[in-house]
């Protein structure tokens, strides 16, 4: 049997003039739990294509910088980013170090654009708790993704999936060009990745690759050891077996990159980068490229030789083969870098030129590439009406009970009474709460705008109703226009199994721009 009970909310939301000299609305702030915002910009004169998922770097290395200044109470993995469009952009969090004011990110834009500049929203000061940061889906095509980040020593985590890389005999992280890198000591540090099981990586090559990563000498390279490699997949038992090397020449004069294919008998091929030599102390971003007719290698974005002929798939992976960060696995370890290495990059396309460059650019040239407004308050409106929301309930009626009576001009609480009322005790402190009976209630709820802009598919929920308990309301969505009234019809459930006892709910007004107003209550089962 249903018991009606006509509950009358009056809702004040009040809202500042201020608004209207803001230049922009709420409409267009995409999450209303962030407190702030900048604008994040991509300068076209450093983009030669339209480039679609492109991994974008976002760094902030000063106290001074934006984020920093707007950050709040965010850990690292709470803010959010989207296009000025309001598409939502996966990211990965590469380094948060907020004792030194570093912080550092790569996030997924679904275009970047060659004949105009590309804006993004970055949005800080989260006010919740949560954790937004989705780094798999933030690199596309890629087989590996290595940070080389020293606070992750001894591991440095693959982006993707469970392919951690160790690093091995002692090899340290120091600062690279990206974060950190690991400094390699040309004796016998290296770094392995391995599977979750401690297996070798098989990366699932076909016909093409693109392989990146980041040199610097710490020695004149003549001085080295022979054919040094940076990175290789290699048979741990056997020379010039495998899938790929970025290594040197014999004397180390030149990079190298060479890709096996075919099926026994294997072709292999070299390709050397005539571009210059090596030299200690200069950081070289290495980038070598199979496409399934040729090989290529770039050297800081530039072409260093190309269009070798190569046919047929890459080798297929064995057992055997061994993914190696500074040197190849043959015999044990050999053909040991010394320097420090940066940022490992696998992926199983083919990158165009302008892809690599503009990589290269996005770290090398990071002020011109990108530019950062000034951080942004969230609007007033939403300050008033989301995050901090003024919902005063000037009476609450049950039949000719009343519940709760509120003063209209400062919303002190003047008056409860009634025998739907009673007096509990919820965690230690004494409270009114309203006293239903188990069994199904008719609810009627009056929701009156004295002061907010008009707002469309207004909805209401309940948070926090022990279980067992429900509230459905119809309509599901209405639009509550400036000093009108709207109404709200519940459904109120409370099942027979639902313990006796006092519970603390919330009655919340909403809409997509977020909570537009809410009310905290107590309700006393008996």
């Amino acid at each position: 049997m249903f018991n009606t009970k006509f509950i009358t909310f009056v809702v004040l939301l009040f809202l500042t003039s201020a608004f209207f000299i803001l230049p922009f609305s709420a409409d267009n702030w995409h999450s209303s739990d962030h407190k702030a915002r900048f604008l994040f910009v991509i300068n076209h004169n450093f983009i030669e294509e339209d480039m679609v998922d492109f991994p974008v770097l976002f760094k902030a290395l000063s106290e001074s910088d934006t984020y920093w200044q707007s950050k709040g109470n965010d850990d690292g993995n709470d803010l959010r980013i989207f296009t000025i469009d309001g598409i939502e952009c996966p990211y990965e969090v590469v380094k948060y170090d907020p004792v030194n004011y570093e912080y550092i990110v790569y996030f997924k834009a679904p275009l970047i654009k060659r004949y105009t500049d590309t804006e993004f929203y970055i949005y800080t000061a989260y006010s919740g708790e949560g954790n937004f940061e989705n780094p798999k889906n933030v690199w596309k095509n890629a087989a590996g993704i290595y940070h080389l980040e020293g606070d992750k020593n001894p591991r440095t985590i693959d982006s993707l999936l469970d392919n951690n890389a160790t690093a091995m005999n002692g090899a340290l992280p120091v600062k690279a060009v990206i974060g950190e890198g690991y400094r390699l000591d040309g004796t016998n540090d290296y770094l392995v990745t391995k599977n979750s099981l401690g297996n070798n990586v098989d990366y699932g090559f076909s016909n093409t690759l693109t392989v990146m990563t980041w040199a610097n000498w710490a020695i004149p390279p003549s001085t080295g050891n022979n054919w040094a490699n940076v990175l290789s997949i290699n048979a741990n038992n056997a020379g010039d077996q495998g899938q790929f090397w970025i290594q040197h020449s014999q004397t180390n004069s030149y990079f190298e990159f060479a890709v096996q294919t075919g099926n026994n008998p294997y072709t292999r091929r070299y390709i050397q980068c005539t571009k210059g030599s090596p030299k200690q102390g200069q950081w070289y971003f290495i980038v070598g490229r199979y496409d399934g007719s040729a090989i290529d290698i770039y050297i800081n974005n530039n072409l260093g030789g190309c269009n070798r002929s190569l046919v047929d798939n890459i080798r297929a992976f064995e057992s055997r083969f061994e993914t190696n960060i500074g040197r190849w696995a043959a015999g044990g370890g050999g053909r040991y870098f010394n320097g420090v290495v940066d940022e490992v990059w696998i992926f199983k396309d083919v990158k165009s030129y302008p892809f690599i460059k503009a990589i290269y650019n996005n770290a090398t040239n990071y002020n011109n590439f990108t530019s950062k407004s000034q951080a942004e308050k969230i609007p007033e409106a939403v300050i008033k009406n989301i995050t901090k929301p003024e919902l005063k309930v000037v009476k609450v009626i049950a039949g000719d009970i009343i519940i709760a009576k509120t003063d209209e001009l400062t919303g002190e609480d003047i008056g409860i009474k009634g025998e739907h009322i009673t007096k509990v005790n919820y965690n230690g402190k004494e409270v009114s709460a309203v006293r239903f009976t188990k069994g199904t209630h008719e609810v009627k709820l009056d929701v009156s705008n004295f002061g907010m802009f008009t707002q469309r598919d207004v909805k209401m929920r309940v948070e926090g109703l022990p279980k067992g308990a429900s509230a459905i309301f119809s309509p599901q969505n209405q639009i509550i226009r400036t000093k009108e009234t709207v109404s709200f019809n519940a459904v109120c459930t409370i099942n027979p199994e639902v313990p006796e006892g006092v519970y603390k709910y919330t009655l919340i007004l909403y809409n997509n721009l977020g909570i537009l107003g809410q009310r905290e209550i107590y309700l006393f089962v008996e």
